[in-house]
């Protein structure tokens, strides 16, 4: 199985014809649906290849970048030339910690997007897991092409995979 962004009309269509009649009056929405289907790990959009996979020691200072090209991002984060050790500690951390895995996006050898997947369990909804999905950022000169929604569905992805009911953003 795997999730897919798909577009749906916002309110249920009773048959086929109410869909299309939805679809020309542009009444439709993004919502996310699970499909009998390999899981994508690598697409090409806007012909460009992209890979998406687990971030390593390497990709650190590309992320920390992420995540400071925005207005709150630059002022809470350090770009400098040398990696503040507090962020190599930090992946580390998440390395051991089952459940906290941190993802990127290359494309030509560049990371160009990342994210955070946390898989948390619970007590309620008899002892369901759920997926928190964190630190979305996707590279300035790259978005609007899709990488965002490549990404948020190989996370939802892989929290259906961890058995979670849930999937926050």
């Amino acid at each position: 199985f795997t999730a897919c962004v798909i577009w749906r009309p916002k309110r249920c269509a009773k048959n086929r014809r109410q869909e299309l009649s939805s679809l020309k009056t542009g009444n439709w929405t993004a919502v996310l649906q699970f499909e009998e289907r390999i899981a994508m790990t690598s697409v090409t959009t806007n012909a460009t290849p992209t890979l998406t996979r687990l971030a390593t020691l390497n990709d650190l200072p590309e992320i920390v970048s992420l995540l400071a090209d925005d207005e709150l991002g630059s002022l809470r984060e350090h770009t400098s030339n040398d990696l503040d050790p507090r962020y190599v500690q930090a992946y580390y951390e998440m390395c051991a910690q089952i459940g906290n895995e941190l993802y990127v996006v290359e494309s030509a050898g560049r990371v160009i997007a990342c994210l955070q997947l946390n898989i948390i369990p619970g007590i309620s909804r008899l002892g369901a897991k759920r997926a928190q999905i964190e630190v979305v950022r996707v590279a300035f000169d790259h978005r609007h092409g899709g990488i965002g929604i490549q990404l948020i569905t190989y996370a939802v992805e892989r929290a259906r995979i961890a058995g979670c009911s849930l999937v926050q953003l």
